[in-house]
């Protein structure tokens, strides 16, 4: 019952299955061995001296809790009292006194004192701790087999119950002696002179021996347990046992010293490393049936590892040789393997771009969001200035897409106005051959205003509608013209001279003459400059009026203007791109994070006490230690939070913040994302530098260029 309960409560428990898998076999396993040379019984019965111990001492243990029950029974003790009265019968007496010459007074005296003695040593503490140990030694050595030496008079008989054993988890080890046998000149018996012997153990309890060195070993022991200590389980113990047995049988005297002693290497103590590597050899999980680079390089690197710390390095003659017998997985088919796979990525890479881009939607092509078309395409553009013969434009290339607004963004002389001046390609044709057939769906609004003062507004855009579009009729000129006045807002104007407009007209005018003649392609030089707030909203109302179906292209100083309109913005430098992407995108790559702005009690600011911004800063710091003052001015302090700080201690820092209003003598204070202009200011702050493109973009915007 003892051992049923236990066995149960092993199972119940978390990972108990895997655990009475490792128990099994030390507690029931069969120890095998073959009994065909001369004194290996006397060895094995020599080495089954403990299991033969420990069997005796459960027997006596059963022997002595037999007894103490019984004599524990009072009825025992009754029955001693009818004894003594059935012996002092005359006639019974006389029996026993002239039959076995007994001494019937003496006998009943011994029998009182026995009886007195037994009831006080069956109830003495000693006799319940004696009772303990026994039922403990019962109930332990019940759950473990005893006898455990199992003879067979061959090898293959062995090795057939040692394979039936292990099916059943009962296999703990196996002995197998040979032995050269010498008949002595005073003796006809065969008398064993050296034993040998193997000791084969369950894989639980062993090491793998098809390697000629563990090549993650290093000079420290392993951490316990592990691999390395495998042996002292059963191995040595074993081991031991034998040893001892044949000296025995040998010299006929119990040998107790030596004892064994295991200890790791080096000795004394040392400090661990923290990673443990963990090494899967190709021939278990197959990885040289995966075709991947990766994969092949990862092996070459565990082959380089192997060898190494084999100390033999990877060598010419060796290329070809498996880490272990029977492999066939070796550093020169991984370095085959990585060259087939550049062919197979070369093929595919090919197909994919000649065969897969043709057939793909034009959204595959473009840089931009699913859908997008190239519209005008800039390739390795270079413009020099005519006066000192100095690059304006050097090595550019840019695309545009259509149903998109892009904005040239650059210092005075960067180039911008330049770009728009130069060669470039609108749906395949180039400006320098097919000028013709392109001006029949570009517009361009230049930076001032081209126009004749003697005209109105409606002349102006006749005038341009019928040399954009000859082909078509005077009704249809006219219904564009109403149209195009209608959507810059200027047909109550439309009869007024156009000296008689203000700047904001006239700018409007400019827009609406760039897009008449269903103009597919419109370049804008700068199209809100010199215009008040109001006229710089209805102009951007009329570009994203205009934007579908068109390529919008404008330039323009204005970094809210850009931040609005534009799907993507190009930064120019001294006339090479700088950087390309959509807002989002350029606030994310090049933006410093959030700023932190703290505006001043009246008092301070006329003060200018530097302990205040020393207080402020370092309630900031301490939340949030990565920030940093950027500006004291005369009424605000500026800090810049980067990117990598953590976002979760904002809170902390604003509930802080809220306390301390009136001690840090600031009224107010809020954050924001990094702006446009922030973009373009750490951009373009060291005019010296080399102009630096996003490696995507640059790739992708000349891909672009090709295909167009």
């Amino acid at each position: 019952p003892f051992c049923l309960k236990l066995y149960q409560e092993i199972l119940q428990s978390s990972n108990g299955a895997l655990v009475w898998t490792f128990l099994k076999p030390l507690l029931h396993g069969k120890i095998l061995y073959n009994s065909n040379i001369s004194m290996i019984d006397l060895v094995i019965e020599k080495a089954n001296f403990t299991f033969a111990f420990v069997e005796n001492l459960k027997t006596y243990s059963q022997t002595w809790l037999r007894m103490s029950e019984v004599f524990k029974n009072r009825g025992n003790v009754l029955m001693v009292s009818q004894l003594q009265e059935a012996l002092q019968n005359n006639f019974v007496k006389h029996f026993v006194e002239s039959n076995l010459d007994i001494d019937l007074e003496k006998l009943f005296q011994k029998m009182q004192v026995y009886e007195i003695m037994m009831g006080k040593m069956l109830n003495s503490s000693a006799s319940r701790q004696i009772d303990l140990l026994s039922q403990l030694i019962v109930n332990i050595s019940s759950c473990v087999l005893l006898d455990r030496f199992q003879p067979f008079e061959s090898v293959d008989k062995l090795e057939e119950k040692a394979h039936e054993l292990m099916q059943q988890n009962n296999f703990l080890a196996s002995i197998i002696f040979s032995a050269s046998k010498n008949k002595t000149a005073d003796s006809s018996n065969l008398r064993t002179k050296h034993i040998s012997y193997t000791i084969r153990t369950s894989i639980l309890y062993s090491m793998r021996t098809d390697l000629i060195k563990n090549p993650a070993w290093k000079s420290h022991p392993q951490k316990l347990p592990s691999d390395g200590f495998k042996y002292s389980h059963i191995f040595i113990p074993l081991q031991d046992m034998i040893e001892r047995a044949i000296i025995s049988a040998q010299t006929g005297l119990d040998i107790s010293e030596p004892a064994i002693q295991v200890q790791a290497m080096p000795y004394p103590c040392h400090t661990s490393d923290l990673m443990v590597r963990k090494l899967v050899y190709e021939r278990e999980i197959h990885l040289e049936e995966c075709l991947l680079s990766t994969t092949a390089f990862g092996q070459g690197v565990f082959f380089i590892t192997f060898f190494e710390g084999q100390e033999i390095g990877i060598q010419w003659n060796n290329m070809y040789h498996p880490m272990m017998q029977g492999g066939y997985m070796t550093f020169g088919c991984t370095c085959w393997m990585m060259f087939l796979d550049s062919i197979l990525y070369c093929v595919g890479g090919w197909y994919f771009s000649n065969i897969i881009l043709d057939l793909a939607p034009p959204g595959w092509k473009g840089t931009c969001t699913e859908g997008a078309t190239t519209g005008v395409v800039l390739l390795s553009l270079t413009k020099e200035q005519m006066d000192n013969h100095k690059a304006a434009v050097k090595d550019l290339s840019l695309t545009f897409h259509k149903g998109q607004i892009t904005a040239l963004l650059g210092p005075n002389g960067a180039g911008k106005t330049t770009v728009i001046s130069g060669t470039i390609l609108i749906n395949g044709k180039d400006i320098r051959t097919d000028l013709a057939a392109i001006r029949t769906e570009l517009g361009v609004c230049p930076q001032y205003d081209v126009l004749f003062n003697i005209l109105t507004v409606r002349e102006h855009l006749l005038l341009y509608g019928s040399v954009k579009a000859p082909d078509w009729t005077n009704e249809q000129l006219n219904q564009q013209v109403s149209g195009a006045l209608e959507d810059v807002d200027l047909s109550q104007h439309q009869y007024k001279p156009v000296g008689a407009l203000s700047g904001g007209m006239k700018r409007r005018l400019s827009i609406a003459i760039s897009f008449i003649g269903n103009s597919k392609t419109v370049v804008l030089d700068e199209p809100t400059s010199g215009v008040d707030p109001c006229s710089r909203r209805s102009i951007w109302d009329v570009l994203l009026k205009y934007k579908a179906g068109c390529t919008l292209i404008f330039t323009t100083h204005h970094l809210d203007e850009a931040e609005v309109l534009s799907d993507h913005i190009a930064i120019l430098q001294q006339g090479q791109l700088r950087c390309y992407g959509s807002p989002s995108y350029l606030r994310e790559t090049y933006g410093q994070g959030h700023s932190l702005t703290l505006i001043k009690k009246p008092s301070v600011f006329e003060i200018q006490d530097p302990k205040h911004v020393v207080w402020v800063t370092s309630l900031v710091q301490t939340h949030i230690p990565e920030a940093f003052l950027k500006e004291n001015s005369g009424t605000e302090i500026t800090y810049v939070i980067p990117e990598r700080a953590d976002k979760t201690s904002f809170k902390g820092l604003f509930q802080a913040l809220d306390q301390n209003l009136h001690r840090l003598h600031v009224t107010g204070y809020g954050i924001s994302d990094t702006t446009l202009e922030e973009v373009f200011l750490k951009l373009l702050q060291d005019s010296e530098k080399m102009p630096f493109v996003p490696q995507g973009a640059y790739l992708n915007n000349a891909k672009d260029a090709e295909s167009a």
